[in-house]
Order: C-alpha cells, then structure tokens, then sequence
C-alpha cells in the first residue's frame, strides 16, 4: 500500500500545532518507499523524497540506522537521475552517519562509491580499504576495487 505525498505532511503539521513530540518506528514504514538499483522515474524519487523529509520530522525509534541508510541510497539516486552534486554530499552525510553511530559496513563500501563520484580519490580509498580490511570474508566486488582505484589514476 502506497501512501499519499500528503498523508505524512499532514500528519506532521498537525502533530507540531498540538505540541506533541512524536517517536515513529521506521522499520514499520520503511517498505512504504523502498528503493532498489532499478531504474527509478522521477515522480517516484520525488515522492520518496518528500517521505524521507517527512519522517525526518519525528524522533525515529527503531529504524535510524535503517532511516539514514534508505536517505543516503535516496540521494545517491536523485545524484544519478539530476546530476546534482548536493545530492551527493548529502548521502555521504547520511553514510558517515551509519558508519560513525552504527559501525555499519556496508555504509564504509557506499562511501567509497560516493565519495569516487564526487571526485575525491583520497576519501574514496580510504573508505574502500577501510571496508575490505573490516570485511575480510565479505563476498567483495573486485571489478569495482579496481575500477574505483582506476578512477583515481585517470
């Protein structure tokens, strides 16, 4: 079931005119605007956008390793559909996010591929070798290693 683009807003100005501080669990909305690397139309990365700007309203219990992670791979998408560079300096945000707060691994690989796609080979790297040395027995992607450390020889 698909929620309305106004459903969560509306829900949210009215919980702020009340004064009420709200929790939500994100783990029971999350599959609401779940995203995947298939091709996404604009509309539905709009929608989604205006979800995750939403709920980003509330005190999020359980899900926020869940909440910043979903709002990184957001960004990273809206990156690859407008090109828009802020798009991608705000997943690293959200990725630094799960690393720092949750030691979430797979955030150190995303950050790899983020910061590749903003250009800065030094982070990128670091990020890499950071997830490989971490994930030692991680069914890793060799060919993106290389093409990332080949990136930065370019």
């Amino acid at each position: 079931m698909r929620v309305s683009t106004l459903t969560i807003p509306i829900l949210i100005f009215v919980l702020s005119i009340s004064g009420v501080s709200a929790q939500v669990d994100y783990l029971k909305l999350r599959d609401r605007y779940q995203l995947s690397c298939r091709i996404v139309d604009s509309v539905e990365l709009s929608e989604a956008k205006v979800f995750y700007d939403s709920i980003a309203q509330f005190d999020i219990r359980p899900g926020l390793l869940e909440y910043y992670s979903d709002h990184a791979f957001l960004h990273y998408l809206m990156y690859l559909k407008w090109s828009n560079r802020d798009d991608l300096k705000i997943a690293a945000n959200s990725y630094k996010f799960c690393w720092v707060k949750h030691q979430d691994m797979d955030a150190l690989w995303s950050l790899g591929m983020v910061y590749g796609a903003l250009g800065d080979c030094k982070q990128s790297i670091w990020f890499t070798e950071r997830y490989l040395e971490e994930r030692p027995d991680a069914e890793i992607d060799y060919k993106q290693v290389y093409l990332r450390y080949k990136a930065c020889l370019d």
